[in-house]
């Protein structure tokens, strides 16, 4: 079935605008040509973010001035987008299809992968997927922001979550707080028990994987982030309070967390990756084994993985930095004109020497 292009996107879009003015939190659109321009907004239509009618209508409806602060922030955007997208996710394409053996060129299951390849493999998806899907949301808020529109931020560092419910508040933040607001919270939200709740959260990321399209392992996907957010809801309920513990009992704690959503949610990234049943359960039984497996390996790994390495090592620094000094984008814009400049020369630089020649189409365009 061939389906118009980011009919996901537009679907919640529009389902938001009709559910709000029945709920009589927003009045319609003034007119048809008003509604169509809110729907088919260019910057996010194809992969989002998915826009609230109530964010975007009014400032549509003002007449749009083009400031100089406009433009820079909206350049240092598509810079950084492109950063991510260009110079990190299409780099770390090889690596990943070498590993799983995906796409053209490649026969047969991966098999010959040792579990500590399967943990890098599924390292470098989740950051090539991240710097994938973040950076044409950036891109989406750059070009918006050129015009003079300010659209919702849809990622806040997501791989520095420490429970899989503060990953969902960081990661795809307006497809999560869609799911949240007309779906969890509709459903019953965490209203009726432990049990109730656990269920409505089942339900609601069950429909968050298949809407990511209509396939097994999206659903698979769906439910082990619902099982997460339950078994985390379940922790709050009945674990100590770790805020009345020694210092050096909570940095433990937090350490431990992290680790533990991260693991959980580059285990899922391999379920949502890997279409073929057999390939999937070989790759997450050795992802599974990997704790008690990998120090027997060699540590070897393709020449692709190690060159994509290389790359999510400059990803994991600017996350770091990002994380520790707060939203990079905003900062360099607002840095002086002569800084500014240097920075998109350096981006410029950095993507003369490191586009790939057969760079791959953003991810979220398969959905």
């Amino acid at each position: 079935i061939i389906l118009p292009v980011g009919i996901s996107f537009y679907t919640f879009q529009t389902l938001s605008y009709t559910i709000d003015i029945y709920r009589k939190k927003l009045l319609p659109a003034e007119s048809f040509r008003e509604f169509a321009l809110f729907v088919v907004y260019f910057p996010q239509l194809v992969a989002g973010p998915i826009v609230r009618a109530a964010d975007l209508l009014p400032q549509l409806r003002k007449r749009l001035v083009i400031h100089a602060e406009n433009l820079q922030y909206g350049l240092t955007l598509l810079a950084w987008g492109m950063v991510k997208k260009v110079v990190v996710a299409d780099n770390l394409a090889p690596g990943v299809n070498r590993i799983f053996h995906l796409g053209e060129g490649f026969g047969g299951a991966p098999v010959d992968a040792s579990p500590f390849e399967i943990v890098v493999g599924a390292f470098l998806y989740g950051v090539q997927i991240y710097c994938d899907f973040s950076g044409y949301s950036d891109m989406a808020l750059g070009s918006a922001a050129l015009l003079g529109v300010r659209l919702p931020m849809n990622f806040n560092a997501p791989y520095a979550a420490r429970s899989v419910q503060d990953f969902w508040r960081r990661w795809h933040i307006s497809l999560s707080t869609w799911l949240r607001d007309y779906l969890y919270i509709p459903l019953g939200g965490n209203r009726g028990g432990p049990l109730r709740t656990t269920a409505n959260l089942m339900i609601t990321m069950l429909l968050g994987g298949l809407w990511h399209g209509a396939s097994w392992n999206f659903v698979l996907w769906g439910a082990l982030h619902g099982g997460y957010l339950g078994v985390g809801r379940l922790w709050q309920r009945f674990a100590p309070d770790p805020a009345r513990w020694p210092r050096p009992a909570r940095a433990l704690h937090a350490a431990l967390s992290w680790a533990l959503t991260q693991y959980c949610v580059f285990l899922a990234w391999l379920v949502f990756l890997l279409r073929d049943t057999r390939d999937l359960h070989f790759c997450l039984h050795r992802f599974l084994a990997a704790p008690w497996l990998i120090w027997g390996d060699s540590f070897r790994l393709p020449d692709e993985a190690r060159r994509a390495l290389a790359f999510a090592g400059f990803f994991v620094l600017l996350h770091l930095v990002s994380t520790i000094r707060g939203q990079l984008p905003a900062r360099v814009a607002a840095w002086p004109l002569r800084a500014w400049t240097l920075f998109l020369a350096a981006v410029g630089f950095l993507l003369f020497l490191f586009t790939p020649s057969d760079a791959p189409e953003f991810i979220y365009y398969q959905f």
